[in-house]
């Protein structure tokens, strides 16, 4: 089931970001929380399965490289971290993808008083998120196979619609700016 793998996906960006639980600042007053926020962009972005899959993919890439006990003090950071590595499978996946502009749009939650991330921060995230995954997003189609029925057996579900291994190019590189 999509909740399924959307459940998971939160959690994922929970474990992959430890955070202290600071106070939060006046731009962060209104933060929903992170469970609320990757529901509503999920939801916003109209994304699919298999960009939910390279999402979490991401994140695991991302938390692997986080030095061991390092703890995240913005209480935004793992909002950040979510809307980056979907933005990255978005655009990995998809050959004409939204810019950043759309996905700063994605990110506002008016319902609990939460603007969104400026176009600014949003290009910041994008750049940050990249440069800690040292430019490669390229996912090998021998890793997909694997990873989605470990993630749709632990979802009670049986495959994909579509391979992930034609989701992307056969070598994909992000180029800095």
């Amino acid at each position: 089931e999509l909740s399924n793998l959307i459940n998971r996906t939160t959690e994922a960006t929970k474990t992959a970001i430890r955070t202290c639980n600071p106070t939060p600042s006046i731009e962060e007053a209104h933060l929903p929380s992170i469970d609320e926020f990757v529901l509503y962009v999920i939801l916003r972005s109209y994304a699919t399965v298999p960009e939910l899959i390279m999402c979490l993919i991401y994140l695991s890439w991302f938390q692997e490289r986080l030095p061991p006990g390092s703890f995240i003090m913005r209480p935004s950071t793992p909002h950040r971290v979510f809307l980056a590595a979907l933005m990255m499978a978005h655009k990995v996946y998809n050959d004409n993808s939204v810019n950043n502009t759309c996905w700063a749009e994605c990110s506002a939650f008016p319902e609990c008083g939460f603007a969104g991330f400026s176009n600014v921060e949003v290009n910041l995230i994008e750049k940050e998120f990249l440069s800690f995954l040292d430019w490669e997003v390229h996912i090998s189609p021998d890793l997909c196979p694997g990873l989605v029925s470990v993630v749709f057996a632990s979802m009670g579900m049986q495959t994909l619609h579509r391979d992930c291994g034609t989701a992307s190019p056969a070598y994909h590189r992000a180029t800095p700016m």
